[in-house]
């Protein structure tokens, strides 16, 4: 019995580390520290650190504590990085909307209007506009889901 919960914990651990090992190399990667050779050093470190812990540390449950005290390390690390709109955006959505509230008059600035040629080549224009709420009768929401399509780049 001892051997099959034994088994039963290798087997939820191991998947569960190259899980963890994975979103901890992108979470470093995708940091707001600067230059990419820092982080691509760190991110590759660390994946090397832990397969290096666990293929030669004689004792898997101390790797383990290791591990998971780094990850929390980085998990906490992670949560204090600012949100922040400064960075490289895609081209077609580099420019966020705002609105102004005065009364009953909301004006909505950087309305997206995207004139497209071909899927990776568009005009981007954005325009200003001023609604009167108490001239709305409806508003409706259009959601459109973008994931999936891939630009080709010529």
């Amino acid at each position: 019995m001892q051997r099959i919960i034994k088994l039963i914990g290798i087997l939820v651990c191991i998947p569960s580390v190259i899980l963890m090992t994975g979103w901890g190399a992108l979470a470093i990667y995708y940091s707001n520290l600067p230059g990419a050779s820092l982080r691509t050093g760190l991110a590759g470190g660390f994946v090397l650190a832990t397969m290096l812990a666990f293929l030669f540390l004689p004792n898997r449950k101390r790797a383990l504590i290791g591990f998971l005290s780094v990850f929390a390390v980085i998990v906490a690390w992670w949560m204090t990085i600012p949100a922040s709109n400064d960075r490289k955006w895609q081209r077609e959505v580099a420019v966020l909307p705002f609105a102004d509230v005065r009364g009953d008059l909301v004006t909505v600035h950087n309305i997206r209007n995207l004139s497209y040629r071909t899927e990776a080549h568009f005009d981007a224009r954005y325009y200003d506009k001023t609604f009167d709420l108490r001239q709305l009768d409806s508003v409706d929401l259009l959601a459109v889901y973008w994931m999936g399509m891939r630009l080709r780049t010529s």
